[in-house]
């Protein structure tokens, strides 16, 4: 619960949320209808590992999801929108 807190404060109205498609490739580009915190930000500096940490955790999303070596970095916030404009997000932890 105190994680889905701080998670929630982060990704709040003055979280620094930049249109989707400036990580689109040229064909997604004009389809694209999301949006992302800048990976830059220090809310997304701070919710890195806190999702990695809680991702962690959990046992089965490590066996199926995870690569048997390598570095992975956990996914940036994310917000999207469904056709007619009505958001679908922003992204639970």
């Amino acid at each position: 619960p105190e994680e889905v807190a701080q998670a929630t404060q982060l990704l709040g109205v003055d979280a620094p949320w930049l249109d989707g498609k400036v990580s689109a490739g040229s064909q997604a580009r004009s389809r694209k209808s999301n949006q992302q915190l800048a990976q830059d930000s220090p809310a997304s500096r701070q919710l890195q590992p806190l999702i990695l940490q809680a991702l962690k955790r959990e046992p089965l999303f490590l066996s199926a999801a995870l690569p048997r070596t390598g570095f992975w970095q956990a996914p940036a916030g994310r917000r999207w929108w469904a056709s007619g404009g009505r958001m679908c997000g922003p992204m639970s932890i």
